[in-house]
C-alpha cells in the first residue's frame, strides 16, 4: 500500500527467533507523511552508497497514527541489527529519545498487536526474544520512550497470547 519499490535481488531466508525494536530518529514524527515516508526510508536503504541494501531494512514500521507498514517479509533476513539472522525488525517512526517525540496510544496499541501477532505465529517468547536496537549496538535505539516500555509490552504480549491470566 506504500508503494514500495521490488527488491534488487533475492533474500537470505530466516526462521525468526527474535524481534528487535528500532526508532527512525529521523524522520521525526513531524516529517512524517504516511507511505511516503516509508517509501523515502526505502529509497534511503536502497540507494545511499553506505548502505546500498536489497530492500528496506525492517520488516515492520510502525507510524504514530497507528499505521503498521510491512517492509521485509518476515522470513527474509534483514538490514537493522547485525547479525540480522533471526531477527524481525520493528520500526517505530520517529525520534524517542529523551525530549524528543512521544510514544502515543496509537503507537502502542499497534506495536502491541504487532508484536502478539509474530509471537504467536512464530513462536517467539516475549519474556526473553524482544530487544532494543542498543542491546546489539552503542546507539540509543529505540529510544527512551520505547527501549523503557519493554517490560510493560512483554506482559501485554503474553496476556494477549494467553500466557499470562
Amino acid at each position: 500500500g506504500w508503494n514500495a519499490r521490488p527488491p534488487k535481488g533475492t533474500y537470505n531466508q530466516q526462521k525468526p527467533t527474535k524481534i528487535i525494536l528500532h526508532h527512525t530518529w529521523r524522520p521525526t514524527q513531524a516529517q512524517y507523511t504516511g507511505g511516503a515516508t516509508v517509501k523515502g526510508i526505502q529509497n534511503y536503504h536502497m540507494d545511499d552508497p553506505q548502505t546500498g541494501w536489497a530492500d528496506i531494512g525492517y520488516h515492520y514500521l510502525i507510524g504514530h497514527d497507528g499505521v503498521i507498514y510491512e517492509g521485509r517479509p518476515d522470513t527474509a533476513v534483514g538490514a537493522h541489527c547485525p547479525p540480522n539472522t533471526s531477527m524481525i525488525g520493528v520500526c517505530v517512526i520517529g525520534d524517542y529519545d529523551p525530549n524528543q517525540d512521544q510514544n502515543n496510544a496509537k503507537i502502542e496499541k499497534s506495536l502491541v498487536d504487532l508484536l502478539s501477532h509474530l509471537s504467536s505465529l512464530y513462536d517467539i517468547d516475549p519474556r526473553t526474544n524482544y530487544y532494543g536496537h542498543r542491546n546489539f549496538s552503542t546507539k540509543s535505539c529505540p529510544g527512551d520512550s520505547v527501549y523503557n516500555r519493554l517490560p510493560e509490552y512483554r506482559e501485554l504480549v503474553l496476556k494477549n497470547i494467553g500466557e499470562v491470566k
